[in-house]
């Protein structure tokens, strides 16, 4: 298997984990209310990290969690990401979620300048964000793979 194919789902991943932090990770539409997050509901944002092979689907991430993971997928262990809270994105306010929705990766990186939150895939490739003071803010992140064993492309 040729590492810019592992590449490829990295920054496929990546591009899927640009996630909001939203209750329990439940995604609420462009138009969502005003009030609609439920601050006290804990929140979650994990990236899974596959390699790409012939049974692997090789189309964009949605960023929603896959049942059961990516059928024959062979999870990356030692694969650390790095998520960065983009400022002035409310996503308790309707303007906040539009705004969310008009970003891409490559515009949310100049505006990802908050704080950060660094994971690392274990043996099931899974790598869960967590903040040793608390829960992370509700709000939009960025996510990027930082860093890779050197049999991995990242």
């Amino acid at each position: 298997m040729s590492t810019t194919f592992t590449r490829r789902v990295g920054a496929t991943l990546a591009v899927a984990a640009l996630a909001v932090l939203a209750g329990l990770g439940a995604a609420a539409p462009a138009s969502a209310a005003p009030g609609n997050i439920d601050p006290s509901i804990p929140r979650s944002l994990t990236v899974h990290k596959y390699e790409l092979g012939p049974t692997s689907p090789q189309v964009s991430g949605t960023g929603q969690e896959i049942p059961g993971g990516i059928p024959n997928g062979v999870p990356i262990e030692g694969v650390t990401f790095t998520a960065t809270l983009v400022p002035d994105v409310n996503l308790q306010t309707a303007a906040g979620w539009t705004r969310a929705d008009s970003l891409t990766p490559t515009s949310a990186a100049p505006l990802a300048t908050g704080q950060s939150w660094t994971a690392i895939t274990g043996p099931t490739g899974t790598a869960a964000f967590e903040s040793a003071t608390g829960p992370m803010p509700i709000g939009l992140y960025l996510v990027r793979e930082t860093a890779a064993p050197a049999s991995v492309t990242p």
